[in-house]
């Protein structure tokens, strides 16, 4: 009777530790995958942040080409402002520093820096770097000029790599 009583006791405490085993294995790959989706949720909110000042910007340029005059001071000004981020073709890029961008909405992340670059054949790459909570992405936003009415329009979007 006495080895069967040492028996049970030895059974029960590997069988504690086994499921000890189990319990810290779940547990370790639970909070793997954890700070994998937080990761994954930080960068692709920087990557929509990137995508849309990159929308942004593509319309606000596309809207300032589409008319030589406006009716306000204001909008006239606005899209002067915006027509002097235009480099002529083949100059060097222009390169906007992220502190001088200001997002309403601080919860989205924040732009690092915005580089626009035109070519010979009249397309403008817009290159937006935004972050969010240790995460960055770029996006471009490439433009073609017409010809004929002059007016920029929004070719294609590129993600870059994070």
């Amino acid at each position: 009777m006495k080895n069967k009583k040492g028996s049970t006791i030895v059974w029960a405490v590997m069988l504690i530790m086994v499921l000890m085993v189990i319990v810290g294995a779940s547990l370790s790959f639970a909070y793997i995958n954890y700070n994998k989706s937080i990761n994954y949720r930080s960068s692709t909110q920087a990557e929509l942040t990137a995508e849309s000042v990159a929308q942004a910007l593509a319309s606000q340029i596309t809207e300032a080409s589409t008319s030589p005059t406006f009716e306000t001071e204001d909008d006239q000004a606005n899209a002067d402002h915006t027509k002097a981020l235009i480099p002529a073709e083949n100059a060097d890029p222009i390169v906007v520093d992220g502190s001088d961008i200001e997002i309403s909405n601080q919860k989205m992340g924040k732009v690092e820096s915005i580089t626009f670059t035109r070519n010979q054949n009249n397309k403008l790459t817009i290159t937006v770097k935004a972050a969010y909570s240790g995460q960055s992405a770029s996006v471009d936003a490439i433009m073609k000029k017409d010809k004929d009415s002059n007016i920029w329009t929004i070719y294609n979007y590129e993600r870059a790599k994070s």
